[in-house]
């Protein structure tokens, strides 16, 4: 899914119970506050405390804010877009927006209000609707019973509640990390949207061309629609293709002969029921248009809800479920309030220490995202994290998939 932090979907989760286990949750507390900067009418600087609340809670009047008994909730918060990218990430956690990465300071997560705030004054996102919004709003997060599907699957299964996006940025640098373990140097979507790296279904593939006939992935895209007008990407969704965000960005992918690991998420529908899905497949919700589910702010997030639901009962269902692992995660954190410092103690991508983008060295973790693990294995209410102090990221998914299988 797209572009939530945990405390935006989960930070509530046992806000009213202890978790089955008595495992240590960490969530949001009504305590927790960012700073917001303004001037009064006169002129004088004044810090205004913005706490963490609830999405359709009481809101209690003050000088700066209306009395609202009885709000309903948003289910597009946060609306409009944050700022995603990564000088904005340096802003929302260090207060910021040039960070020095070889020796940065502790991030403090307190700068989400402040840098919601720049966002909406220099109307970045306003095409999103036009709505003008509160920046205090950044810091309203949905509760338990406005996201009923993720929340209960969190107390069913597994949730993890230390697990980072690999990049402090945006979407496409994450993805390429989910996917290669490396996003070629960029941080941000653009200029250049596309990795070159050698991704997991790569490995996988010559793996299968070695004799492994017993390995098998595809990708399932919910999209129906062409790359672009660019000859080399059109040719990727002809003869009924469909568009693949994964395959797009990653140029390893474009190898026609690929072409029949990606399908619809139809054809995953059709292959859980049948106990055919693959060894390792990786879907994808829509991004855009009627039937929009990816949950991107501001997109109505019950969609996306549905499509949780819809992939879950059709595992659960299939001749396959005792095989199997569901991961659900986020891409990032899209600018959403998170009280969790990342870590910095991440590894350069293939050893290689040379600055990327906005001389980043891919050496610090990205906000927390929500992520919840699925299994028949997996005791009721557990609450996963790492055992020693590297976090879990994007790049898990890889690891477990190497294991899994042998492919190292």
């Amino acid at each position: 899914m797209e572009n939530h932090s945990f405390d935006n979907i989960l930070g509530w989760l046992y806000a009213e119970e202890r978790p089955l286990r008595n495992q240590r949750y960490e969530g949001l507390h009504p305590s927790m506050w960012n700073p917001l900067h303004s001037v009064d009418a006169n002129g004088v600087p004044v810090i205004e405390k913005v706490y963490v609340k609830k999405n359709g809670a009481p809101i209690k009047g003050t000088k700066f804010i209306k009395a609202t008994p009885h709000p309903d909730p948003d289910y597009s918060l946060p609306h409009p877009d944050p700022g995603e990218g990564y000088r904005d990430t340096n802003y929302q956690l260090f207060q910021n927006y040039i960070v020095p990465d070889d020796y940065p300071p502790e991030p403090t997560n307190m700068g989400f209000v402040d840098n919601y705030a720049n966002t909406i004054i220099n109307g970045t996102y306003r095409f999103f609707g036009g709505k003008i919004n509160d920046p205090r709003e950044i810091m309203t997060c949905y509760t338990p019973e406005q996201v009923p599907v993720i929340s209960t699957l969190a107390k069913e299964f597994a949730v993890c509640d230390y697990w980072f996006g690999s990049v402090p940025s945006q979407t496409l640098p994450n993805r390429d990390f989910f996917h290669a373990a490396s996003s070629c140097g960029q941080v941000n979507n653009k200029p250049q949207p596309h990795c070159d790296a050698k991704t997991i279904f790569n490995q996988m593939q010559e793996a299968i061309q070695q004799g492994a006939d017993h390995l098998s992935w595809k990708v399932y895209a919910s999209t129906s629609r062409k790359f672009s007008s660019d000859a080399e990407t059109d040719s990727l969704t002809a003869n009924g293709t469909d568009f693949s965000l994964t395959r797009l960005i990653m140029t390893q992918l474009h190898d026609l002969e690929l072409t029949p690991n990606f399908l619809t998420i139809d054809h995953f529908y059709r292959d859980a029921k049948t106990g055919n899905l693959p060894s390792y497949c990786f879907l994808e919700p829509q991004f855009s248009g009627p039937g929009q589910n990816d949950q991107h702010p501001p997109a109505d997030i019950r969609p996306g809800e549905k499509m949780m639901a819809d992939v879950y009962n059709a595992v659960i269902n299939s001749p396959k479920w005792e095989e199997t692992l569901l991961v659900i995660t986020y891409d990032e954190h899209g600018g959403g309030f998170d009280h969790v410092p990342p870590p910095a103690q991440a590894k350069s991508p293939d050893g290689n220490k040379t600055p990327g983008q906005d001389e980043f060295t891919f050496t610090r973790f990205g906000v927390r995202v929500p992520t919840v693990l699925i299994s028949p294995y997996i005791e009721r209410g557990t609450i996963c994290r790492p055992a020693g102090y590297t976090p879990f990221d994007h790049t898990s998914v890889i690891k477990t998939v190497q294991n899994c299988f042998g492919l190292e």
